[in-house]
């Protein structure tokens, strides 16, 4: 693949993903029945290992509250299948989409 059908490929790429929840929850005041989570950057994955320091769980839990926009505290009221559903939407976007294995 070539450089330019490779960026042409990236930029009709979805760079965000909508999580449909099965049990809605306030964010920010608002019911809402979805969440719309983003691509991680570095800089997301920086900023939330400082924070947790070292703890894992907090590690995941402060990384999905930055990817999806949501306080803390609106987060933590998720139910927990929904809240697999984030993680395994994090595990989507972020996939290589030039690997091979996710091909």
């Amino acid at each position: 693949m070539s450089n330019e059908e490779k960026q042409t490929s990236l930029n009709q790429m979805n760079l965000n993903e909508i999580i449909k929840l099965s049990f809605p929850i306030n964010v920010n005041g608002v019911t809402t029945d979805q969440l719309v989570m983003r691509r991680m950057s570095t800089k997301d994955q920086r900023i939330a290992w400082k924070l947790s320091k070292g703890d894992n769980a907090e590690f995941e839990f402060i990384l999905l509250c930055r990817l999806t926009d949501c306080a803390p505290n609106d987060l933590e009221e998720l139910d927990f299948a929904d809240y697999r559903k984030l993680q395994r939407a994090f595990q989507r976007l972020s996939a290589d989409p030039y690997d091979s294995e996710n091909t």
